[in-house]
């Protein structure tokens, strides 16, 4: 009885986190918010790219992953860094269910290989995970609206 108890409020606990995790503003027009990251896609994320690499604090990772330390955002408390992945941004639609999917590029041959395999629906995209101090991420509709504009602003 105990057992079933515990799983039941674990279960309960897990499907309420998962239900508040996806936000959606849907005037928003450079991107989207899904799981405390930001997806952006097409033209918006080409020219957001563009903009932050003249960024002062601007580092390479790697050739597709990217870091911005300490970038003071207005309308938010403290600085944030954001990880900014490159790849190829898609939905596909079966029937009455979307899919959303992201494949990050890994090495200028697995990038060219994906590009040439496009599909439609298919583009460029850029997956910002935003971090605020140490573990905290955007939560709250305000921050993500602060950080909306943030990127708008850039593009």
């Amino acid at each position: 009885m105990k057992i079933t108890v515990f799983l039941i409020s674990i279960f309960l606990v897990v499907t309420n986190n998962l239900a508040q995790e996806i936000k959606v503003d849907p005037t928003q027009t450079s991107g989207v918010f899904i799981n405390n990251s930001y997806w952006m896609h097409g033209s918006h994320a080409k020219s957001f790219m563009k903009a932050v690499q003249s960024e002062t604090n601007f580092s390479v990772g790697s050739r597709y992953f990217h870091h911005l330390r300490s970038v003071q955002i207005p309308g938010l408390s403290e600085k944030v860094h954001l990880k900014i992945q490159e790849g190829i941004y898609g939905q596909r639609t079966s029937g009455s269910c979307s899919e959303t999917y992201f494949n990050s590029f890994t090495s200028e041959h697995y990038k060219r290989s994906r590009v040439a395999r496009m599909q439609v629906g298919e583009e460029f995209g850029l997956l910002i995970h935003i971090k605020m101090g140490k573990n905290k991420s955007l939560l709250s509709f305000e921050e993500q609206k602060a950080f909306v504009k943030f990127v708008e602003s850039k593009i």
